[in-house]
């Protein structure tokens, strides 16, 4: 049935208002029942019959439903035409409402909605609006009212031309609702080009921006406000509670979204902090165990230019690359520090990483005991490397020494050579030298021996060109086999010289005695050829013709035997090559001479006797007398012939005594002249033959001169043999004196070999580059000199040895000797170098000396203030990860650390000592295997600690901060307890706290309102703790549950839109990515559990 029109202030109905009432709360069913089951007519009311609507019970019982999602009954009429139809439905439907939903209908009866009483019907449908939108407030209308009215008040208070008193004519201007809008939304709306007077349009403004902006449906049109008296203060106050529950569901929202994108952004930052821990971690252990890899390759190239690469190498990796990564080391292990803290501070479990910073401390050990490892096998390899530099260097000095030696002895051997000899003397001195050249072979084999140790010692140490020195070794045994052999083969030539030299000189004075006496012999054969005297009778030269003729063969004969001796010898001796014979001037052509001589002498002998025959057939007179002297004087002259023939010993012996036999002639002449006498007489008698005698003066003078001619010719062959006497001994006193000389050669040689031999070592000692790295090194140096210094010394006694060896020769006239590699003079010279050698070089390796230990000062101070700042830097690191106590004690012990790092300058002395080293040149500390880079990155990490944690520290002081209720805050707190503590016993009730928290514009429902005042009371502190933790960004495990549900509607599961409309993208993709997907959503109860374990 038609209801009256309106009422008054005590009931009665007023149209307008009826009218904007129904309009209003038409607009309201109708957005809850669209949202529920969607913009189709059945679900729709209408605003003109809204009160006709209800007839049929069908659109309360979606109302309730709508709004309490209370269930439809089980049994209802789905199209009632009759009325007790529509009475059965209505009925179930107000036990929806009254009972279900507990919503109070002031006695409300069925009756009245199946009869349209418009009156009743908008009195449910505002109890309706009160409890489910209202009551939400307060408790009762008025708390209500005076909740919702303080909220305007505070949210508009300072707002020009904004006086909010009530709920009608407050609002007629548009202005309070447009300082609702601006001051949650303040980008929405330009209130400050508003005007009072433009109430149309700043109503229209209002409603157009809440409806398309914030999707608040427009209960009021402008005209339900401006074009009545006084605005219905339901309606309003209806429109407004919209306005409320969106702010503070926002506000629920924002405080949920908030404290959920605090935990997000917490669990991203511990998320973003475990990835890099785990990544920089992950990365730094590849980079350690590929670098101990590295470190532990031993597989160097065999070279000092490799060795010293490696070493820079070594040193660079040291100086520019560890440095950083003990950054990045000390950057983990305080990420993994404020990320631990940051988890102990959101109670969250404890970072379990795939390698921990104990973990990590170990492999880092393990690569500083690889680092170490390796530079003692660097150093190692530099030193093999150098002292194989130092040891080849020798061995090539010595090698080429002994290669000069060997070609020099060589030469000689060469020059040995196709030698022509005429003398044993001459092979002797010849084997003299070789003998020598063997002995100084035999004293070069111990120089070669130690070559081939050094070389050895080289091969052994792998030595990158070991094929060279193997083949200087093999050079030089080549050469030293040759140089055996040959002197060997020279020996052995010498040998057989010497017997062939023995061989010809015997047969030279073999020849030259059968040529001397065939010579003799033909002489004296020519000279007995010459006697004439055949016998003095007749028969006595008849006779001499038989032993004329024999004798003449025999003679014949005899030269025959003697000849072929003589021609033999000559064979012998062109057989042997000889073509001088210092033993003999005949010749052959000598004997032939004297044969033909002989052969003419036998001639006129025969011719001679022819002539004594015919004369001795005439005479015989006075013989016997004269026959007797004769045979005297033939005995006299036969006696000393006699005597002649028993000369023995030398030949100057021979000589004396011969000269002796006859003396000066006078004895024999006198009996020769006695003999002429007797002949002269016999002469004068007539008597020219005595048969008793084949003697006459002229027999007897011929054998007297016979005599003298034997004796002459026996003094010539004596002389001979005298000459040839003085000759052999002036040729044996010249191989003397040739063999002296050459023995003083030999031992010049030899003394000169060996001084020349420590000269040239000495020379290469001393004349090697200084190379040294070390004290020990330069203390070695001097000591190498010393040792020097003192051989030189000692090298006085040969340079003394060869002065008088020179002197020697010189007296001898020899100026060259083939044999000696230096001479006198030579080799005061190289003494003189080594002298002065010695002199530098003890100044240089003094200044080594100096210069080292001034190095190793330098190195042991920079090792010690290194280790001590390393040390420092160490405990102050540790100290930074130690801060312990509440926040504010934490940062007053960071700046306690801070304080040390810079109130000593511990870097700058670290510095001084780097640019010591520097200076110095020096690369190498085998005292300390920090750098000063180290340090440096150490020292910049440690100043980083302290910043990075304060910051975070600083940060959490903050956040901490921000989570606290601030002053501002709890005096409106405060005022708002006082204003709605009605009594003002500092005691809220129950409705005195739902009103006040509903001006703060906090939405609480019922169920929490008794939860915080479980026997109807609450203090004002208990007030401000449940304000605190509404106020605060509290982060535990229920409150982002809470959040989420408050974002979810209540609903165990948050969809996407609601999750898009709540959150930045970037927060939004991170939820959907990682949010496990349930059916109509996600589960954020289960992602919220999977947050906190992490």
């Amino acid at each position: 049935m038609a209801s009256k029109a309106g009422h008054t202030a005590d009931g009665l109905m007023d149209a307008t208002w009826v009218k904007i009432q129904r309009k209003t709360f038409t607009k309201w069913c109708n957005g809850h029942m669209i949202r529920r089951f969607g913009n189709k007519p059945e679900n729709v009311l209408d605003i003109e019959k809204m009160h006709e609507n209800f007839e049929n019970g069908i659109m309360l019982m979606k109302l309730v439903n709508a709004l309490y999602d209370t269930p439809f009954p089980a049994r209802y009429s789905k199209a009632p035409k009759m009325k007790p139809q529509m009475l059965d439905n209505v009925t179930l439907a107000m036990k929806m409402l009254e009972v279900d939903a507990g919503v109070k209908t002031n006695f409300l009866k069925p009756l009245q909605l199946v009869d349209h009483d418009e009156k009743m019907i908008l009195g449910m449908i505002w109890s309706i609006i009160l409890d489910y939108q209202i009551k939400g407030i307060s408790v009762e209308e008025m708390s209500a009212r005076e909740g919702l009215l303080r909220w305007c008040q505070r949210k508009t208070a300072g707002y020009k031309d904004v006086k909010v008193d009530n709920f009608t004519t407050s609002w007629v201007d548009g202005l309070a609702f447009c300082a609702l809008l601006h001051a949650h939304r303040p980008g929405l709306i330009d209130f400050n080009s508003l005007s009072k007077e433009n109430k149309k349009e700043n109503l229209k403004l209002a409603f157009d921006v809440a409806e398309k902006q914030l999707g608040i449906m427009p209960l009021l049109d402008v005209e339900d406000i401006v074009d009545v008296a006084r605005p219905d203060e339901k309606s309003i106050i209806t429109y407004v509670s919209e306005w409320f529950h969106y702010f503070a569901s926002q506000n629920q929202a924002e405080v949920a979204s908030r404290r959920i994108a605090k935990v997000l952004k917490l669990t991203q930052q511990n998320d973003a902090l475990k990835q890099e821990y785990e990544k920089k971690s992950t990365e730094l252990v590849e980079w350690i165990k590929a670098t101990i890899a590295k470190m532990n390759d031993r597989n160097f190239d065999n070279t000092l230019a490799g060795a010293t690469k490696n070493m820079e190498c070594f040193q660079e990796y040291k100086k520019n690359e560890k440095p950083p990564k003990l950054a990045e080391k000390i950057d983990i292990e305080q990420v993994f520090a404020n990320l631990s803290m940051k988890l102990r501070a959101a109670q969250r479990p404890a970072f379990v990483p795939a390698t921990s910073p104990a973990e990590l401390n170990d492999l880092w050990r393990n690569l500083e005991q690889a680092e170490s490892e390796r530079d003692a096998a660097l150093r190692q390899e530099l030193q093999r490397q150098l002292k194989l530099q130092s040891l080849v260097a020798q061995f090539n000095h010595k090698a080429s020494q002994l290669v000069e030696w060997a070609n020099v002895k060589q030469r000689l051997l060469d020059s040995l050579k196709g030698e022509v000899f005429t003398s044993v003397n001459q092979v002797q001195v010849r084997q003299k030298i070789v003998a020598a050249l063997d002995e100084q072979y035999a004293a070069s084999v111990p120089r070669v021996n130690e070559l081939k140790d050094l070389g050895a010692a080289i091969i052994a140490e792998n030595y990158e060109h070991k094929d060279q020195i193997q083949a200087k070794l093999d050079e030089i045994d080549a050469l030293w086999d040759k140089l055996a052999a040959e002197s060997k083969e020279r020996a052995n030539i010498l040998a057989e010289e010497v017997v062939r030299q023995q061989k010809m000189d015997e047969a030279r004075k073999h020849f030259a005695r059968l040529i001397s006496s065939l010579h003799r012999w033909l002489k004296d054969q020519i000279e007995d050829a010459g006697d004439h005297n055949f016998g003095n009778t007749l028969e006595a030269v008849e006779a001499y013709r038989a032993q004329m003729e024999a004798h003449t063969t025999q003679i014949g004969d005899t030269y025959t035997q003697k000849k072929a001796e003589l021609d033999k010898a000559l064979e012998e001796l062109n057989a042997l090559g000889v073509k001088d014979n210092k033993y003999t001037l005949l010749a052959v052509g000598d004997i032939d001479g004297l044969h033909a001589a002989l052969q003419e002498a036998f001639a006129k002998r025969v011719e001679a006797y022819e002539a004594e025959l015919a004369r001795q057939k005439m005479m015989e007179e006075k013989r016997l007398a004269f026959a007797a002297a004769a045979k005297e004087f033939m005995e006299y002259i036969a006696a000393a012939k006699k005597k002649v023939l028993e000369a023995a010993g030398e030949p100057e012996e021979q000589i004396a005594f011969v000269n002796g036999v006859i003396g000066d002639g006078a004895e024999g002449k006198a009996k020769l002249d006695a003999l002429d006498a007797m002949e002269n007489e016999m002469r004068e008698l007539g008597i020219s033959h005595n048969r008793h005698t084949d003697l006459n003066c002229a027999i007897l003078r011929t054998r007297w001169n016979q005599l003298n001619s034997f004796i002459a010719n026996y003094l010539t062959i004596l002389n001979g043999d005298l000459d040839m006497k003085q000759k052999i001994a002036a040729h044996q006193k010249e191989w003397e004196h040739n063999d002296k000389i050459e023995g003083i050669k030999i031992e010049f040689a030899k003394v000169a070999s060996e001084l020349n031999q420590w000269l040239q070592d000495s020379v290469g000692v001393l004349g090697m580059p200084i190379s040294c790295n070390s004290v020990e090194g330069a203390n070695k140096l001097l000591s190498d000199i010393a040792e020097i210094e003192k051989q030189q010394g000692a090298q006085a006694g040969p340079r003394g040895e060869l002065a008088q060896l020179a002197e020697q020769l010189k007296a001898e006239g020899v100026n060259e000797n083939a044999l000696a590699e230096i001479s006198l003079e030579q080799a005061d010279a190289k003494l003189a170098v080594v002298g002065q050698l010695v002199t530098k070089r003890r100044g240089e390796a003094q200044e080594e000396l100096t210069k080292q230990e001034n190095h190793e000062a330098l190195r042991k101070a920079f090792a010690e203030h290194a280790h001590a700042l390393n040390s420092f830097l160490d405990k102050q690191l540790e100290a930074i990860k130690g801060t312990s106590g509440e926040i504010d004690e934490q940062l007053e012990q960071l700046a306690a650390i801070s304080t040390a790092l810079h109130e000593k300058d511990h870097l700058g002395q670290v510095v001084a000592d780097d640019r010591a080293l520097i200076d110095n040149v020096i690369t190498e500390n085998a005292h300390t295997t920090l750098t000063l880079q180290d340090l440096e990155a150490k020292w910049k990490l440690t100043l980083k600690s302290i910043e990075d944690k304060r910051s975070l520290l600083s940060a959490t002081l903050e956040q901490q901060k921000g989570s606290e209720v601030s002053e501002e805050q709890l005096k409106e707190l405060r005022d708002c307890f006082g204003h709605f503590d009605k009594d003002q016993d500092g005691v809220f009730t129950l409705l005195e706290f739902k009103a006040c928290v509903s001006s703060l514009g906090e939405d609480v429902t019922e169920e929490e309102a008794r939860k915080q005042c479980p026997d109807g009371k609450m203090t004002f502190a208990q007030y401000v703790d449940f304000m605190r933790a509404r106020l605060a960004d509290t982060a535990s495990q229920e409150e982002i549950n809470k959040s989420f549900k408050v974002l979810a509607a209540d609903k165990p599961f948050v969809t996407d839109v609601e999750l898009k409309n709540n959150f930045d993208d970037a927060t939004y993709q991170y939820m959907i990515a990682n949010m496990p997907k349930v059916e109509g959503g996600y589960d954020y109860q289960g992602y919220t559990g999977q947050l906190f374990s992490r």
